[in-house]
């Protein structure tokens, strides 16, 4: 879905050019002017200013900006004339957002068979955000002319302001952004001998932001950035503001403002926010710190469990649900021990290695491993201790690629190393790859809570061939409670049932280890060229 992305409102400038229409003859338009110009508009937001103690501001912060995406849509009016000879020449003309193809720049453009001309003297032009198709529904259309005829110095969109459905309920990014309304006027200019038009995007309503306590989290690695955990916040009233990504919550005031009720803690915190007259100014936006938005510090050790977000920061396991929901977690830390990290993991992050993160969803599903009969030259795991050596997939994993030069003939692997393309990590982790089977064995030891993998008899165990581990409790219940505050949309949660994936670990030129598991665990050699098993891929960060 397209829409306006929103930092609290960033500053943009967006240039599109609009085709005048041919329909016009040239004694309509300006001296020395021998063909229809162009039109070049600019669409620029004014921001919010800042309201300190009811008053005003006139510096503008940085985050407070509106940035459009394709796909957003503008409703554009022109009049013509001068007072009570003001006609309307274009009414509520969509103007849409779209991405050239060789700038890489957003240009806005009309709907297919609507042309747009001027240039002649007394013109105004009008635009506001966001497009509106039931405009009419809204506002008489009419008296946004009739008005500036009457006098010219009430705003042309005065009644679309007063008529405006701003929403009570704005918890959901599409009713925030439906209720915020934009508006700009300008006169069209001669400049190179083109038209512009430059809009200046006006909010129309006042804006409240709220700060809530937060706790912390400074991890004693001071290599792992800290992480702050807003209170988790329940709004009790008909007014329910937007959470933001850094924990802060936005409410746009509509012309009646409701008290803004809430609770923290769990519910035995409670809240209430009122506005004063003073703050309902169009463009303005202030500040209330709930119980002054204290932060409590907490230290904190990185530990199995913890949340890897997409931008390589971390999220402590103990977060609050809604917090997680809110955050982008695209994996679950399952080693954190550096004797269970392999070389290759060490090698290729410089030795600056903090842990082995499992990704929340599967990479694919009924994958092949390889070619049935062709050995990659990988350590054989015959025995149950060679499998639980096996620590370096990255290793594995590389080892084939630069034998072979590619996964083509490897889909497993091939479906591993694509998952860096569906779900982007920072540079500074392996990126995702197939798991060995020692990996493996630590996901389920460590987040299954498998116990006899925990067994130093079982890891140092000279048995061969296949094995299985009986009665190891509810493993995918287990795996799936790691994940339980993530959004649905956003994990592949394990079956209650068999679940089956590939390790990268080889049992010789015939076979890999496969490990599946419900009830009791399984680590099997299974033929390479089997096509229903599953991928769920690692990193090292």
């Amino acid at each position: 879905m397209n829409m306006k992305i929103q930092n609290i409102y960033p500053l943009l400038q967006v240039a599109l050019l609009l085709l005048l229409a041919t329909s016009c003859t040239q004694d309509e338009f300006p001296v020395a002017q021998d063909k229809a110009r162009q039109f070049t508009i600019s669409v620029t937001d004014g921001g919010y200013t800042l309201a300190v103690d009811g008053s005003t501001t006139r510096a503008v912060e940085n985050g407070y900006t509106t940035e459009f995406t394709e796909g957003d849509a503008c409703g554009l009016f022109m009049t013509r004339g001068l007072y009570e000879d003001k006609k309307m020449i274009y009414s509520n003309v969509k103007l849409t957002a779209e991405r050239d193809a060789s700038t890489g720049k957003l240009t806005w453009k009309p709907e297919a068979g609507t042309t747009l001309a001027g240039g002649l003297s007394d013109e105004e032009c009008y635009l506001y955000y966001p497009y509106r198709a039931d405009l009419d529904n809204i506002v008489d259309i009419s008296k946004l002319l009739n008005t500036i005829q009457v006098d010219p110095q009430y705003p042309f969109f005065y009644a679309l302001k007063s008529n405006w459905p701003v929403k009570y309920d704005q918890s959901s990014y599409a009713d925030y952004a439906a209720s915020d309304l934009m508006t700009a006027s300008c006169t069209p200019t001669l400049e190179n001998g083109k038209l512009r038009l430059d809009f200046v995007m006006a909010h129309e309503f006042p804006l409240v932001v709220i700060e809530m306590p937060k706790t912390v989290y400074k991890f004693t690695d001071a290599r792992i950035p800290d992480y702050t955990v807003p209170s988790a916040t329940t709004f009790t009233g008909s007014a329910k503001p937007l959470r933001m990504a850094d924990g802060t919550y936005r409410y746009l005031v509509p012309p009646s403002m409701p008290a803004i009720w809430g609770s923290y803690d769990e519910g035995n915190r409670e809240f209430t926010i009122t506005t004063s007259a003073s703050h309902h100014v169009v463009g303005e936006y202030k500040r209330y710190k709930v119980d002054g938005a204290v932060e409590t510090i907490r230290n904190y050790i990185l530990q199995v469990g913890d949340f890897f977000l997409a931008d390589g920061n971390l999220m402590p396991k103990y977060a609050e649900a809604p917090e997680v929901r809110a955050a982008n977690v695209v994996g679950i830390v399952f080693q954190t021990d550096p004797s269970r990290i392999g070389q290759a993991e060490k090698d290729k992050l410089g030795g600056n290695v903090h842990g082995l993160v499992m990704s929340v969803k599967n990479a694919a599903t009924g994958q092949k491993w390889g070619s049935f009969d062709i050995d990659e030259g990988l350590t054989n795991c015959v025995t149950k201790a060679q499998n639980y050596i096996d620590i370096s997939g990255y290793g594995n994993c590389e080892l084939i690629r630069t034998n072979r030069g590619n996964f083509d003939s490897n889909p497993a692997f091939k479906a591993a190393d694509g998952y860096n393309t569906t779900c982007p990590i920072p540079a500074t982790t392996t990126g995702w790859y197939l798991p060995s089977s020692g990996q493996l064995w630590d996901i389920l030891r460590n987040l299954g809570g498998c116990p006899a993998l925990a067994d130093k008899d079982q890891q140092n165990s000279p048995d061969t061939s296949d094995f299985a581990w009986l009665e190891q409790g509810n493993v995918p219940a287990a795996l799936n409670g790691w994940m339980k505050n993530i959004a649905d949309e956003d994990k592949d949660t394990f079956k209650d049932g068999i679940n089956s994936f590939w390790s990268s670990s080889e049992w010789n030129y015939s076979a890999a280890r496969e490990w599946f598991f419900y009830k009791s665990v399984n680590c099997i050699r299974t033929q390479k060229n089997t096509s229903n098993i599953d991928v769920r891929p690692v990193l090292a960060f």
